[in-house]
């Protein structure tokens, strides 16, 4: 990637997909499609479930959401770019570099949703004053503001670079890519640490903690939670597992070196598997969205869990009942 000086463009002005992209392209379709699947799926499920309630609908949402973003932009890019490149047409240089700009930007997304997740978690666990909802989109809106914030100041800015898809390309200034890179480091990390942080609390007070109304959890209640944090805590584990080669080699690219293609091959693959995993773990780890998985895809019949709800009903009001003749008893005495 390097700088260029005196070169002119119009918005009508049109560059050439460069024919080596090809192969990366391809590759770059078959790694990123899993996951953009599987997060349309986690939200086609969510919202079209009546199992799926609750505070945690909207915050889980709004991270599969994310990843949606994140997946569909990188499948945009490589779809146009490989239709260009087959067809031998040239493509608009302004349009060239925002496809190019999104689909970088856009996986910074991610990151900054598992910081919202884990503050939200955070307030509920912790503290025990839950956020409402306005103030979780509040956040999420904060965090897009904050993925775009260098999407405008590399589309904007007016610095033109010579870049190994399109050729000329629209750049902020040389700082703007190690910036970007930092905040990626940056919100992978805090996610990863709060969401360790809450774990501990909760194996630290399982006994003490308590729900919105004041009353203490029930083991179940805590087991349920528990769970929910390992899968969070696993999201934004494997990010950080990608983000440390990732943004290794995207500084050395930035930044003057040459990169051999099977690198950003490997690169990119570890990337956009995050992008599949992450639904993966909401399924497993959380139980509304599992059981409403299962329905979906009719693993599980709904009698099915309309018997398990009864039974765990019944025993409910049994273990009340035995409850009150205890203390009935005890008050007798």
């Amino acid at each position: 990637m390097s700088l260029v000086i005196n070169w002119t463009w119009t918005w009508s002005t049109t560059v050439t997909v460069e024919p080596s992209y090809r192969q990366s392209a391809i590759l770059n379709l078959c790694f990123v499609s899993p996951g953009l699947v599987a997060t349309f799926l986690m939200l086609l499920v969510s919202l079209s479930s009546s199992h799926v309630k609750g505070r945690n609908k909207y915050p889980v949402i709004g991270t599969t959401l994310c990843n949606f973003i994140a997946a569909a932009s990188t499948f945009l890019m490589s779809a146009v770019f490989l239709l260009c490149n087959d067809l031998k047409v040239e493509i608009n240089f302004v349009l060239c570099s925002v496809i190019r700009r999104l689909a970088q930007n856009s996986q910074s997304v991610p990151f900054l949703c598992y910081v919202v997740i884990a503050v939200d978690r955070l307030f509920v666990v912790c503290l025990n004053r839950p956020l409402a909802l306005r103030h979780v989109l509040l956040l999420y809106f904060t965090a897009l503001a904050i993925a775009a914030t260098p999407l405008c100041v590399q589309l904007f800015y007016g610095n033109i670079f010579y870049e190994d898809i399109c050729g000329y390309s629209l750049q902020g200034p040389r700082g703007t890519t190690n910036v970007l890179l930092s905040m990626w480091a940056a919100t992978a990390f805090t996610a990863l640490f709060i969401n360790i942080a809450i774990i501990l609390f909760i194996v630290i007070h399982k006994h003490k903690i308590k729900k919105a109304n004041g009353r203490e959890m029930t083991s179940s209640e805590v087991r349920n939670e528990r769970m929910m944090m390992y899968g969070f805590t696993l999201q934004s584990f494997f990010p950080v597992c990608s983000l440390v080669p990732n943004n290794t080699v995207y500084f050395l690219f930035v930044n003057g070196s040459a990169i051999p293609s099977w690198v950003w091959i490997a690169i990119n693959a570890l990337t956009y598997l995050n992008h599949f995993i992450n639904p993966i773990l909401t399924a497993i780890f959380i139980k509304q969205f599992r059981t409403a998985t299962l329905l979906f895809f009719r693993i599980r019949s709904p009698e099915f869990y309309q018997r398990t709800t009864n039974v765990t009903t019944l025993t409910a009001q049994r273990s009340s009942r035995s409850t009150g003749s205890r203390s009935v008893a005890w008050n007798k005495r």
